[in-house]
């Protein structure tokens, strides 16, 4: 948890919940780094940042680690929630009413995910940048290696999608912005591509963003100068920082 420097705690923060939750991965370590939530967003818009690792995380023992195999996207979902509903009935000082998450990549994947898990409940909003939509769109190695074959694991592919595993509905009930760059190296636009139809054919109204060639770490030229300022713009605006969605110059 990411504190402003002046807290208060007889005061109500809202709360931004950044995100990776990739398996195998450790996002909560003993070492400070500057960064784009943990600094410049507890600082310059004044809100709390929390980050939790829930199962399938590394370093906290096999079975904790193992829980996800053939289940990627089944639980992410479920534990960050219910981090987020934790702190909201345990800490009088959490603005319930501003509560936004966001993520890259796989954290772009979880964000998706429980935006479709949660509906609004929990979430007034959620940001994802490039998140994989569908395994059986991505690379078999890395796929295979956490989930099996389709053949073997039907039903485990069906529940790790973001379009398959959830009623797209619930997405009317948070918002959620999409950004993807069209010449993604890892995961590759067509997960983009296949989300926007799949929300469009639900009738939800939601932030459609591409880079035009720009690959998964969207940092060619100008671009990641200006998708930091979306991505502060629209969460900052969820949040009850600032009055509009959209950056001003």
């Amino acid at each position: 948890m990411w504190l402003p420097a002046d807290f208060d705690e007889k005061k109500k923060y809202p709360v931004l919940l950044e995100v990776y939750a990739g398996p195998e991965f450790q996002k909560v370590v003993d070492t400070w780094r500057k960064g784009f939530a943990q600094t410049y967003m507890v600082s310059n818009r004044d809100i709390i940042v929390v980050s939790v690792d829930g199962r399938g995380s590394a370093f906290e023992g096999y079975k904790f680690m193992r829980q996800i195999y053939k289940k990627l996207g089944q639980f992410e979902p479920v534990d960050q929630t219910a981090f987020v509903r934790y702190l909201i009935d345990t800490f009088d000082y959490v603005d319930k009413d501003h509560i936004a998450l966001w993520g890259w990549s796989y954290g772009g994947y979880t964000t998706s995910h429980t935006i479709g898990y949660d509906g609004g409940k929990t979430f007034q909003c959620g940001v994802a940048v490039a998140p994989l939509a569908d395994w059986t769109w991505y690379d078999a190695m890395y796929a295979e290696r956490y989930m099996n074959s389709l053949t073997d694991n039907a039903e485990g592919y069906k529940l790790a999608s973001i379009i398959r595993a959830h009623d797209l509905n619930n997405f009317k009930n948070a918002s959620y912005a999409l950004i993807h760059g069209t010449a993604d190296d890892n995961v590759h636009f067509q997960s983009a591509a296949e989300m926007e139809k799949a929300l469009v054919e639900h009738d939800v109204d939601f932030d459609d963003f591409f880079y035009a060639d720009q690959a998964h770490s969207i940092n060619v030229g100008n671009a990641n100068k200006h998708i930091y300022k979306q991505i502060d713009q629209r969460l900052s605006y969820c949040l009850g920082r600032v009055n509009s969605q959209y950056p001003s110059g």
